[in-house]
Formats: structure tokens, sequence, C-alpha cells
């Protein structure tokens, strides 16, 4: 279960979550597997009761718990062995590199107010 407590949780869910970030998870064990292994309890589904259910399922029902354990062996597999944020990281520099021209842009261009850090031309 992966709980993140959110200020303001209905704007944030339906604001920031849903519309800005167009992921359908936010934890990263539900990203990399594609479906979701572990409950995301954030913004307003994370209550007491969802909570205490949630722990009643991982802690009672086999089968719950089961599947949840053959998820994360899964996970294990697509990631491969030790080293897999070696991996990941030399895909991305791959990617910057090839797109790297595309890229220059963005570089050395001033910030838009109230952008964020993008970038324009």
């Amino acid at each position: 279960m992966v709980c993140y407590r959110m200020a303001m949780p209905r704007l944030s869910y339906w604001g920031g979550f849903r519309h800005l970030l167009h992921t359908p998870y936010i934890s990263l064990v539900n990203l990399i597997c594609g479906h979701e292994v572990v409950k995301e309890l954030f913004a307003i589904n994370f209550t007491e009761d969802n909570i205490r259910k949630e722990l009643h399922q991982i802690l009672h029902v086999q089968s719950y718990r089961q599947n949840m354990l053959n998820n994360y062996k899964n996970m294990k597999q697509v990631l491969g062995g030790p080293g897999a944020s070696d991996r990941a990281a030399e895909i991305i520099l791959a990617a910057i590199n090839k797109y790297s021209s595309k890229l220059s842009i963005f570089f050395n261009k001033q910030p838009v107010p109230g952008g964020f850090g993008v970038f324009f031309k």
C-alpha cells in the first residue's frame, strides 16, 4: 500500500493528478508493472477506512497477499538483475544523445514567467 497525504485533497486529486500528470499510477511499483500491484491511497482516497480495509486484505486474505507477492516477483523479472538503475540511466543518456539536437532549442533560453522552469523558443 502506498499512501500520500495531500493538502486540499479534492483539488489535488482532480486538478493536479488526473489532469496534469496524465498517468494512471503514482507509485513506482505500479508504474513499472503497468497495473495496480499495490493500492494507492492519496488525496480523497487517503482515509482511515481505506487504510483499514487494505491492511485487512494484505494481512488476512491469503490470495490477495499472494497475488501481490507474485506481482513483485514479476516486477523483479522486468527489472532484471542488479544494476537496473544503471541500465535505466544508460537508456536515458542514449535518448538524450539521440535527440540532443532537437533539445538544443531549449537551452540558453529564458524561462517563461510562471512556467515552472519550462523553456520555450
